[in-house]
């Protein structure tokens, strides 16, 4: 990636952890907040835990944070559906 891809990466990145945790810390538009922050957390697993490449003791630990962060993204669709049928 060049150093520009780069820098909007992180951009992003930062981008999506500050709003959708201050939606949800807030709780304006906290299903938006969850929802930005499952989606952002479903990529990074999935572009930062690639377990499925991994063996022995690093497959385990990969395995760990993906599952760890499946939880995550569990609790953050519970606040999703919670919130959204508490103003619809």
């Amino acid at each position: 990636m060049d150093c520009l891809g780069r820098r909007l990466s992180r951009a992003a990145t930062i981008f999506t952890q500050l709003v959708g945790g201050f939606l949800v810390a807030t709780g304006f538009f906290a299903w938006l907040g969850a929802l930005l922050l499952a989606g952002f957390t479903v990529a990074a697993t999935l572009l930062g835990h690639r377990f499925w490449l991994r063996h022995g003791s690093e497959f385990r630990h990969e395995l760990t944070t993906s599952l760890e962060h499946v939880a995550i993204v569990g609790g953050l669709l519970l606040l999703f559906l919670v919130d959204l049928v508490a103003i619809g």
